[in-house]
């Protein structure tokens, strides 16, 4: 049976949803079906494309993105490069095509992804479109150069900062790796993180600094996106600091994603700056090196406190 004469059997609304969804493999799916059991067919066609992919909750875009995680996931390749065609004709940037792909990679491993990604290179070479993935790409460092302890911080919920765990946690892996955990799970990551670090510390090491670190720490524009999707006011207090801010006005048409990087690492070197200038004028102020959740820099600012009030109360004391 021809594509019009199946078109026309089945419906056209089932059939735009279907071309948009699978623009390469979905009338050839139809026609394998149709052949075999047309009740079936007619059951798949209600329940799938008129039914399930046509709920207005999920715009085209976001419809396709999850369907190249979830194929990419159960291993789907040839369904996998219909869906990535597909999000390419609807106009999804093929940044955000790849960076699905590749999140996959923290829960199905290189075993599911490495195919994944051979199929979404050989796409993207034949569009043309490996310089505009260059050009989009981040550092090699990632974000790390755009984040800011004291922002992020914000997003932690207060229950994390008083667990009795949180400061060997972060002092040992870092407020970048632990602390983006904080943010993304609330109330559990520390849990987890706890119990790699008892059975295995440098595994847990390699797992925090991989999975949030650097994975879960690419997607800034998209975190902002996904807060105000889920009805954050722009007018949260977060969205007004440093690196949150311009992501905002970037989101807003003022600049490009490129621009915005650049200008973020310029306010935050300019940041650093005004704070050096700042405590320099402060009288007697006294230095130490190291973060300042570490224990050895506590214990060295508890020490030199001690020695100061050791020497007031002798200097008080008549002789």
């Amino acid at each position: 049976m021809s594509p019009s004469d199946l078109r026309s059997k089945y419906g056209a609304g089932a059939f735009d949803t279907g071309l948009k969804l699978q623009p390469k493999t979905f009338e050839c799916r139809v026609a394998q079906r149709d052949a075999l059991d047309q009740n079936f067919t007619q059951l798949w066609l209600d329940f799938v494309m008129k039914g399930l992919s046509s709920r207005p909750a999920l715009d085209l875009r976001t419809r396709l993105l999850v369907l190249a995680g979830q194929y990419t996931m159960a291993k789907s390749y040839d369904a996998l490069e219909d869906t990535i065609r597909a999000a390419l004709a609807a106009k999804v940037p093929v940044r955000e095509v790849l960076e699905i792909i590749l999140q996959c990679v923290v829960y199905g491993g290189h075993v599911v992804v490495d195919p994944a990604i051979q199929v979404f290179y050989r796409v993207a070479e034949e569009k043309g479109l490996l310089a505009e993935l260059r050009a989009s790409q981040l550092p090699q460092d990632g974000n790390d150069r755009i984040r800011s302890r004291e922002e992020e911080s914000k997003t932690w919920h207060p229950d994390d900062v008083a667990d009795p765990r949180f400061k060997h946690l972060i002092e040992r892996y870092g407020w970048r790796s632990a602390g983006r955990g904080l943010t993304l799970r609330p109330r559990h990551h520390l849990n987890i993180l706890s119990w790699l670090d008892k059975i295995d510390p440098e595994l847990a090491g390699l797992w925090v600094t991989f999975c949030y670190g650097g994975m879960y720490s690419r997607g800034i524009v998209d975190e902002v996106r996904g807060l105000l999707g889920r009805g954050v006011p722009p007018t949260a207090r977060p969205f007004g600091g440093l690196v949150y801010r311009q992501v905002m006005e970037m989101l807003h048409g003022v600049r490009d994603e490129a621009a915005t990087r650049a200008l973020i690492v310029q306010e935050n070197r300019r940041y650093a700056r005004r704070q050096l200038i700042w405590f320099r004028k402060e009288p007697n102020l006294i230095w130490f090196d190291g973060a300042g959740e570490r224990e050895d820099v506590q214990m060295r600012v508890e020490a030199m406190i001690e020695a100061r009030n050791v020497g007031e109360i002798a200097r008080e004391t008549p002789d």
